[in-house]
């Protein structure tokens, strides 16, 4: 069922279950955090979803928890399965080994630091896209600068037709809302455009054509509420209740691994996970950091109650 399904509103970015004790992937917590997540009705989901969680698993952890996200996805969403290495070859290899498991879509991120040239971006992308049939979701983030554009778009579908997502992430992203048009006008629509800053500038950009955005599973319920607002054309009440959320968001968006940190912390609160475990090199927030997460949770779960 799941390959008839195209990624579109809100995505939830997975987080990993760690054992409190021995610090490890604990999968048999990963069934109710993909559960909670196929409730609010998503289209697709990508697990795991955090980039800090995903560097920190071998190989073969990495392809034991996709195995067991496909199973438990069963068909009922897009499992998007992420890919990062700044070899091309061993990020193709690792696409077609994910996707041999069953994963809908292959995502995998353009590493800025390691590429020059537009010539160099466009090669590594051909690479990944051309290695599997399953449809590819580029991420580019560039918090320095511009990301690719129309004419990457288009060369890139030149050769690879399966390429049909992209999540764009750059300063001010509302100030790009003309690129993000000029592309799908460009291309016909044959890629979808996904909001990448976690959710904080979709309602600026959904009036332009994106498709949806990835955000935090804890928060996910809440910005599919606003997304069907304001497509809806409710914009007021749309906005009233992003404006509830906003605080809490911006507060993770300070820190990668703060984000992180604060959403387990809310699973806990809304007993989606066991404990608020992460894998080591975790971060260590003083206490008024804590204290100051927490309250912005507690505001956040009273949205949902």
């Amino acid at each position: 069922m799941s390959r008839s399904l195209v990624l579109e509103g809100i995505l939830p970015l997975v987080p990993l279950p760690v054992s409190s004790e021995t610090g490890k992937i604990d999968l048999s917590g990963l069934p109710a955090l993909i559960e909670f997540a196929l409730g609010i009705g998503v289209s697709g989901l990508q697990a795991p979803g955090h980039l800090s969680e995903f560097l920190k698993l071998s190989d073969a952890d990495r392809s034991k928890i996709i195995r067991a996200a496909v199973e438990i996805v069963d068909g009922h969403a897009l499992l998007i399965a992420p890919v990062y290495h700044l070899s091309p070859d061993l990020a193709a290899a690792a696409a077609q080994q994910y996707a041999a498991l069953g994963a809908d879509v292959i995502a995998f991120t353009i590493p800025r630091p390691a590429l020059v040239s537009n010539d160099d971006v466009l090669a590594y992308c051909q690479t990944i896209c051309r290695a599997v049939s399953v449809p590819v979701l580029i991420q580019d983030r560039n918090p320095t600068g511009p990301t690719v554009g129309l004419d990457f778009c288009q060369r890139m579908l030149e050769t690879c037709p399966n390429f049909q997502y992209l999540r764009l992430e750059e300063p001010l992203m509302y100030q790009v809302a003309g690129k993000i048009a000029g592309i799908l006008a460009g291309v016909n629509k044959a890629v979808r455009i996904l909001e990448g800053w976690h959710g904080l500038y979709m309602l600026d950009l959904l009036p332009y054509g994106i498709s949806g955005g990835m955000v935090n599973l804890g928060i996910a319920g809440i910005l599919a509420r606003v997304w069907t607002l304001a497509r809806l054309n409710e914009h007021d009440k749309a906005m009233d209740l992003f404006e509830r959320a906003l605080p809490q968001m911006l507060f993770g968006l300070q820190n990668q691994e703060m984000s992180l940190y604060l959403e387990k912390r809310l699973l806990v609160k809304r007993g989606v996970l066991s404990n608020a475990a992460v894998q080591p090199i975790s971060f260590s927030p003083p206490a008024e950091l804590v204290a100051r997460g927490d309250f912005l949770n507690r505001r956040v779960a009273r949205i949902l109650e």
